[in-house]
């Protein structure tokens, strides 16, 4: 959330802009998780919302490239480095020890500001064979700021790159990707509470969500699927889940019944003339969901993840689905609280420890008993 907040009717959102969508004062999948941890922490996370860390910058990146390419290359620059071929067969000149050749070649005074020997030797250098570094950087900064871009160090736009060509070779995953829709918003109302909510999904087809997730590896003595399983439980992937079904069961119904709307490019969108793919979108509000891995590193392993409400039709939820559910909605009910009464619920009391608080200690007394 953010000082400028905007306001939208509930329903469903295509090509609404990532900024738009933040400014929205609406609850979501973050804040639950901080007013599930503390309230305190939840009103400073509305305040001061959290600055991305290089890791974050590269999963976003990593988001760009696979869900909004043409964005990407707008965006996005890899930082120069004298290893770019543009550079090949020219001299460098980086630090004032590669300087006082050219100066002493020309006459030129050999000592005083690097800025100032670099300024008195530009003139008698040829561009083509001789580059000046600290001017390199220069005219890349100004451009940077002048297209409002994002730049990436020469190692992570390689690795980015080697992730796409790797993806689109792949004949299992590359479908996943297609004939769909990218960082598609959902506004709704939690019926429970009242709670005006949303969601942002990377990807949706007819059928489907799919979410893309970069990782990384320390720990090489477990298999990599087992890894990415645990992950999704204890990331709490298996609460973005169960809040996307939420999400569309919800929006899904309400637009079918004409009590909300479909909007593309901030305009409302008329169903009855809509095409095949959105027909077939809105017809089933249950969808699958696939967690999409991707390794920012070599060898940049992938792994879909599909994730069920249930192993079979009939049977009842998963246990990370429900478990999810009642998080979210525990969430909900925490913040409505809030919101009516302006102060959070138990935490300025004195807090107990039970038997039940500690499975452990309870586990080896009943061994000994």
């Amino acid at each position: 959330m953010t000082t400028q907040q905007t306001q939208k009717g509930e329903g469903i959102y295509f090509n609404m802009s990532a900024e738009e969508y933040f400014a929205l004062p609406y609850f979501s999948r973050s804040l639950a998780q901080k007013v599930r941890f503390s309230g305190q922490e939840a009103e400073y996370y509305i305040k001061n919302p959290t600055k991305e860390t290089p890791a974050m910058e590269l999963g976003t990146a990593l988001h760009s490239l696979f869900l909004e390419p043409e964005k990407f290359n707008a965006t996005y620059v890899k930082a120069p480095s004298i290893f770019d071929e543009k550079f090949a067969g020219k001299k460098i000149i980086q630090t004032v020890d590669d300087l006082k050749p050219y100066l002493e070649q020309f006459g030129l005074k050999k000592s005083g500001k690097k800025e100032d020997m670099i300024e008195s030797v530009r003139t008698y250098l040829n561009p083509a064979e001789v580059a000046i570094w600290d001017d390199v950087k220069s005219n890349f900064e100004r451009e940077v700021i002048s297209l409002n871009q994002k730049v990436l160090s020469a190692d992570d736009f390689t690795n980015l790159e080697n992730i796409c060509d790797k993806f689109n070779q792949s004949d299992n995953l590359h479908h996943l990707l297609q004939n769909g829709r990218s960082e598609v918003v959902i506004i709704w109302k939690d019926k429970a509470t009242g709670i005006t909510c949303k969601c942002r999904l990377d990807y949706i087809q007819p059928d489907a969500v799919i979410d893309v997730k970069s990782f990384s590896i320390k720990d090489f003595n477990t298999p990599l699927i087992d890894q990415l399983r645990k992950k999704t439980i204890f990331s709490y992937y298996n609460l973005q889940y169960a809040i996307y079904a939420e999400a569309l069961e919800s929006a899904i119904n309400a637009i079918n019944a004409g009590e909300s709307h479909v909007f593309d490019d901030g305009e409302q969108v008329n169903i009855n003339k809509c095409g095949e793919w959105l027909n077939k979108f809105l017809k089933n509000p249950k969808k699958q969901f696939v967690i999409l891995y991707v390794r920012t590193s070599a060898p940049y392993q992938m792994q879909a993840l599909e994730l069920r409400p249930s192993e079979v039709d009939g049977a009842g939820e998963n246990a990370y689905f429900s478990i999810a559910l009642q998080i979210w909605h525990g969430s909900l009910a925490k913040y409505k609280y809030f919101l009516k009464n302006g102060q959070w619920f138990g935490e300025d009391q004195i807090a107990v420890l039970r038997d039940e608080h500690a499975p452990n200690i309870m586990w080896q007394q009943s061994i000994e008993d």
